[in-house]
């Protein structure tokens, strides 16, 4: 029975859906939702089946339309982000808690901070990107990179359902390009701001 299974087989779904929730986390809830409602039978649909519920969907599909909107405007993308940012973490939190649900407490809360913490980092970096791209002239760069997160958010989700080798892979892949490009991005992340303060003291 999947109830059964032992921690390493349900570590790539795991691992997949806390760093897509990092990205976007109303693309992972909503994206699994519909797979466990109409996906057929995959690995975790007894755990996270909640995710199914209409009222589930409903909320994480509003998300998804604002983020798509408000997401993508250089005003209020910022603030967006900021806000999101304890949120992402413990979307990743509750679902690591359901994900091993016939584990002990211990290593239930122990997954649950380690899946926030992965989603944390990963909407840092993120948001530092998106930061840096709004404080661009050139507003398509914010486009650009709003675009490329949903489409990542979307391909790692189905890779966490369906792939399980190549969702380790891809996560492997995506550590350790955040741990590459983090300083880079924090650089430009502190220019940007700095040009930002710029522009307002000067009117």
């Amino acid at each position: 029975m999947e109830g059964e299974l032992p921690l390493l087989t349900l570590v790539p779904l795991w691992l997949g859906l806390v760093f897509a929730i990092g990205i976007n986390s109303y693309v992972v809830v909503f994206g699994s939702g519909l797979i466990l409602r109409w996906g057929g039978v995959v690995l975790g649909a007894d755990r996270l089946g909640a995710l199914a519920a209409p009222p589930v969907l409903g909320i994480a599909l509003i998300g998804l339309l604002l983020e798509w909107s408000v997401g993508k405007s250089r005003a209020y993308g910022s603030l967006w982000d900021a806000l999101h940012a304890p949120i992402r973490p413990l979307v990743a939190a509750a679902i690591s808690a359901l994900l091993f649900a016939d584990f002990g407490w211990t290593y239930r809360l122990l997954l649950a901070m380690v899946g926030a913490g992965v989603a944390f980092l990963v909407h840092s970096t993120k948001a530092s990107v998106r930061f840096a791209a709004a404080g661009a002239p050139d507003g398509r760069w914010l486009l650009a990179v709003s675009l490329g997160e949903e489409l990542t958010a979307a391909a790692l989700l189905i890779l966490a359902w369906f792939r399980p080798t190549e969702t380790l892979v891809t996560v492997g892949i995506g550590g350790l390009a955040i741990g590459m490009m983090l300083p880079r991005v924090l650089c430009a992340l502190m220019r940007a701001a700095e040009r930002t303060l710029t522009q307002l003291l000067s009117r």
